[in-house]
């Protein structure tokens, strides 16, 4: 082999390589999700407060339903209701990654294709933040409102993992 084919070779191996590595997202810290997590407590109806989404629709009055399908699937049901039209139903299902005792979920986002979706606050079970891949995190309540001092710690907690919390969107709840 000539040295010009071993190079053209090396140099296409090498822009490859960068390709790749410019496509790798980079991810905030990792936080740790909740530990002895109870799927049957967190189960029911929570309320949408406030969320960065890099995609999907901006409702109002929106509420995120979790359910027991089978001992390793849950079944999340989001309504929520478009300006000045009727309500919208999304639903999805999650599977635990680790084990049913830890919050770290893989939500399904199509077919065999699943995103993260770690529950990392849970406050007595009424309210809860949950951080998705590096530009989306949720936060949830079994109220239409949280307090100030929830807001706070929960922003605080955002931003100290790397969210840009200029972005939250504030969902409103009539």
């Amino acid at each position: 082999m000539s040295i010009f084919i071993y190079l053209k070779k090396l140099f296409s191996l090498f822009l490859l390589l960068i390709f790749i590595a410019g496509c790798a997202k980079t991810s905030p810290n990792t936080p740790a999700v909740i530990k002895d997590f109870d799927i049957y407590k967190f189960s029911g109806t929570w309320y949408e407060i406030a969320k960065i989404q890099k995609d999907g629709e901006v409702l109002k009055n929106t509420t995120i339903n979790y359910s027991i399908e089978t001992p390793q699937e849950i079944k999340i049901v989001v309504r929520g209701q478009k300006a000045d039209e009727g309500f919208k139903k999304l639903q999805s299902s999650a599977k635990f990654s680790d084990d049913r005792k830890t919050a770290a979920l893989q939500i399904q986002v199509f077919g065999p294709v699943y995103k993260p979706y770690n529950i990392v606050k849970l406050d007595a079970y009424r309210y809860a933040m949950i951080f998705g891949e590096s530009d989306e995190m949720w936060i949830i309540s079994r109220t239409k409102t949280i307090s100030e001092l929830v807001k706070a710690l929960y922003l605080d907690y955002a931003k100290n993992n790397g969210y840009d919390i200029n972005k939250i969107i504030w969902i409103r709840q009539n």
